[in-house]
């Protein structure tokens, strides 16, 4: 099936222009889809840190102040 376009129109400035925008914005979008997961990961050395805090809280809580 052909498309209403015709082969003059394919070449035009605004035709390849406009191609080349659909382009960009489409892989721009595919990118920020692509990181969306790793809004979501924590790091593990993040992890370890906080528990290492909270073990510390803990420990200096329970510990009787002088």
């Amino acid at each position: 099936m052909m498309s209403s376009s015709s082969s003059s129109s394919s070449s035009s400035s605004s035709s390849s222009s406009s191609s080349s925008q659909g382009k960009a914005i489409g892989v721009s979008i595919g990118c920020i889809l692509g990181m969306f997961p790793l809004f979501f990961m924590s790091d593990e050395k993040e992890k370890k840190k906080k528990k290492k805090k909270e073990e510390e809280e803990e420990k200096e809580a329970h510990t009787p102040s002088s």
